[in-house]
């Protein structure tokens, strides 16, 4: 079990709440498409859709991305780093005038996916994430994941993401291996 070194299509659906905003719960959905390149060595390309339909500000935002993950086996556990690039494009609206903030996104991380049992599988991992644009992102983002067999090639996901700027991201989805 585990997603490293496996060729999967990932669907899920999240919230994500905000601290010291003025904006509201936002909530939406990403598809993660993973495909190892070489032993050791996945790449993934992903797309994200959220919407903030209250509150100040309210936005819509969406990326698209591409990562590059390299692991190796240390006993059960695999450890792992991985670099993303992307691009996002987020439309706001802050007392009622609209804007837009387009920009180049990237980050870096580090983790351990650490099987439970034959069919389950925790992961903790750190990552920085950063924009092109200046003053737009810089932060640190501690994820813990759950990943469970539940069929034959498919497995349900959980996880929860603590951004530490301003908000926490809760995930559910379904993996389909191929």
């Amino acid at each position: 079990m585990g997603l490293l070194g496996k060729n999967y299509f990932e669907a899920g659906f999240f919230t994500e709440d905000f601290r010291n905003t003025g904006s509201k719960s936002g909530y939406g959905t990403g598809l993660d498409l993973n495909l190892p390149a070489a032993d050791n060595f996945d790449i993934g390309v992903n797309y994200a859709f959220e919407r903030v339909p209250s509150g100040d500000p309210r936005l819509t935002d969406n990326t698209v991305g591409t990562s590059f993950t390299g692991n190796f086996a240390a006993g059960s556990v695999k450890p792992f780093a991985d670099l993303d690039l992307g691009y996002a494009w987020q439309k706001s609206k802050l007392d009622g005038v609209a804007s837009s903030n387009d920009r180049g996104i990237y980050g870096g991380g580090a983790g351990l996916e650490l099987p439970v049992t034959s069919s389950t599988v925790l992961t903790g991992s750190a990552a920085y994430e950063n924009s092109l644009r200046k003053g737009s992102m810089h932060e640190w983002v501690y994820l813990a994941k759950v990943d469970q067999n539940i069929a034959d090639g498919i497995a349900a996901q959980v996880d929860v993401a603590f951004h530490a700027k301003n908000s926490t991201v809760y995930d559910v989805g379904l993996v389909f291996f191929f």
